[in-house]
Protein backbone atom coordinates (compact mmCIF):
# COMPACT_ATOMS: atom_id res chain seq x y z
CA UNK A 1 0.00 0.00 0.00
CA UNK A 2 0.85 3.66 -0.10
CA UNK A 3 2.07 5.62 2.94
CA UNK A 4 2.24 9.36 3.46
CA UNK A 5 5.80 10.72 3.49
CA UNK A 6 7.54 14.08 3.67
CA UNK A 7 5.66 17.25 4.59
CA UNK A 8 2.24 15.55 4.45
CA UNK A 9 3.08 12.56 6.69
CA UNK A 10 3.43 12.10 10.43
CA UNK A 11 6.79 13.21 11.83
CA UNK A 12 9.18 10.73 13.36
CA UNK A 13 12.78 10.55 14.52
CA UNK A 14 15.26 7.86 15.42
CA UNK A 15 18.37 8.55 17.49
CA UNK A 16 21.30 6.19 16.88
CA UNK A 17 25.06 5.91 16.98
CA UNK A 18 26.36 4.61 13.63
CA UNK A 19 29.51 3.22 15.29
CA UNK A 20 27.53 1.14 17.83
CA UNK A 21 28.28 -2.53 17.36
CA UNK A 22 25.55 -3.80 19.68
CA UNK A 23 22.91 -1.08 19.35
CA UNK A 24 24.15 0.81 22.42
CA UNK A 25 26.00 4.12 22.25
CA UNK A 26 29.13 4.93 24.21
CA UNK A 27 30.66 8.16 25.42
CA UNK A 28 32.55 9.75 22.57
CA UNK A 29 30.17 8.31 19.94
CA UNK A 30 28.36 10.60 17.54
CA UNK A 31 24.59 10.52 17.98
CA UNK A 32 22.72 11.07 14.72
CA UNK A 33 19.02 11.77 14.26
CA UNK A 34 17.12 10.25 11.35
CA UNK A 35 14.16 12.55 10.76
CA UNK A 36 10.80 12.30 9.03
CA UNK A 37 9.65 15.88 9.45
CA UNK A 38 6.02 15.51 8.44
CA UNK A 39 4.03 18.73 8.51
CA UNK A 40 6.31 20.36 11.10
CA UNK A 41 9.15 22.73 10.28
CA UNK A 42 11.20 22.81 13.51
CA UNK A 43 12.74 20.30 15.91
CA UNK A 44 14.06 20.59 19.45
CA UNK A 45 15.52 17.54 21.19
CA UNK A 46 16.75 16.58 24.64
CA UNK A 47 17.36 13.46 26.71
CA UNK A 48 16.26 12.64 30.26
CA UNK A 49 18.07 10.14 32.41
CA UNK A 50 16.25 7.79 34.78
CA UNK A 51 16.94 10.25 37.63
CA UNK A 52 15.30 13.12 35.69
CA UNK A 53 18.46 14.95 34.61
CA UNK A 54 18.01 16.75 31.25
CA UNK A 55 20.68 16.85 28.53
CA UNK A 56 19.94 19.33 25.74
CA UNK A 57 20.72 18.44 22.13
CA UNK A 58 18.75 21.04 20.13
CA UNK A 59 18.93 23.95 20.44
CA UNK A 60 22.62 23.73 21.24
CA UNK A 61 24.53 25.44 24.06
CA UNK A 62 24.57 28.91 22.49
CA UNK A 63 21.37 30.95 22.62
CA UNK A 64 19.21 29.94 19.71
CA UNK A 65 16.10 28.26 18.53
CA UNK A 66 15.05 24.82 17.45
CA UNK A 67 16.44 23.53 14.17
CA UNK A 68 14.69 24.52 10.93
CA UNK A 69 14.22 21.16 9.23
CA UNK A 70 13.57 22.69 5.81
CA UNK A 71 17.31 23.44 5.56
CA UNK A 72 18.89 21.02 8.06
CA UNK A 73 18.06 17.61 6.56
CA UNK A 74 20.44 15.71 4.30
CA UNK A 75 19.03 12.45 2.98
CA UNK A 76 16.72 12.07 5.97
CA UNK A 77 19.46 12.77 8.53
CA UNK A 78 19.93 15.92 10.56
CA UNK A 79 22.97 17.78 9.19
CA UNK A 80 24.70 17.77 12.59
CA UNK A 81 25.58 15.08 15.10
CA UNK A 82 25.79 15.25 18.88
CA UNK A 83 28.97 13.94 20.51
CA UNK A 84 28.05 12.00 23.65
CA UNK A 85 30.19 13.46 26.42
CA UNK A 86 30.76 12.84 30.11
CA UNK A 87 27.22 14.04 30.87
CA UNK A 88 26.01 10.72 29.42
CA UNK A 89 26.58 8.28 32.25
CA UNK A 90 25.94 4.67 31.30
CA UNK A 91 22.25 3.86 31.38
CA UNK A 92 18.98 4.28 29.54
CA UNK A 93 17.70 7.65 28.41
CA UNK A 94 14.45 8.87 26.99
CA UNK A 95 15.07 11.15 24.04
CA UNK A 96 12.32 13.71 23.41
CA UNK A 97 11.80 15.14 19.95
CA UNK A 98 9.62 18.24 20.00
CA UNK A 99 8.35 18.99 16.51
CA UNK A 100 6.85 22.46 16.12
CA UNK A 101 5.43 24.74 13.48
CA UNK A 102 7.24 27.76 14.98
CA UNK A 103 10.78 27.95 16.39
CA UNK A 104 11.27 27.37 20.13
CA UNK A 105 14.19 28.33 22.35
CA UNK A 106 15.13 26.37 25.48
CA UNK A 107 13.38 28.73 27.88
CA UNK A 108 10.07 28.74 26.02
CA UNK A 109 10.23 24.97 25.71
CA UNK A 110 10.87 24.61 29.46
CA UNK A 111 7.80 26.73 30.19
CA UNK A 112 5.57 24.91 27.70
CA UNK A 113 6.69 21.30 28.13
CA UNK A 114 4.50 18.95 30.16
CA UNK A 115 6.18 15.58 30.63
CA UNK A 116 3.05 13.93 32.04
CA UNK A 117 0.94 14.60 28.95
CA UNK A 118 3.81 14.78 26.43
CA UNK A 119 2.69 18.20 25.26
CA UNK A 120 4.55 21.41 24.54
CA UNK A 121 1.70 23.71 23.56
CA UNK A 122 -0.27 24.41 20.43
CA UNK A 123 1.44 23.65 17.13
CA UNK A 124 3.72 20.97 18.60
CA UNK A 125 4.04 17.21 18.69
CA UNK A 126 6.26 15.42 21.24
CA UNK A 127 7.69 11.98 20.48
CA UNK A 128 9.83 9.86 22.81
CA UNK A 129 12.50 7.33 21.84
CA UNK A 130 14.87 5.19 23.93
CA UNK A 131 18.65 5.49 23.91
CA UNK A 132 21.09 3.22 25.72
CA UNK A 133 24.57 4.39 26.67
CA UNK A 134 27.15 1.88 27.91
Amino acid sequence: GFAARGAAGRPDFTPSCPSARDGACRRGDRLVLAIERGAFRHLAAFARSRDGRVIWYLPGPRPGESVDLTSALRGGLLDRAIVLGEEHAPGRYQVYGVFSSAPLDRESLRRRFDAASLRAGEGTLVLVRELEVR
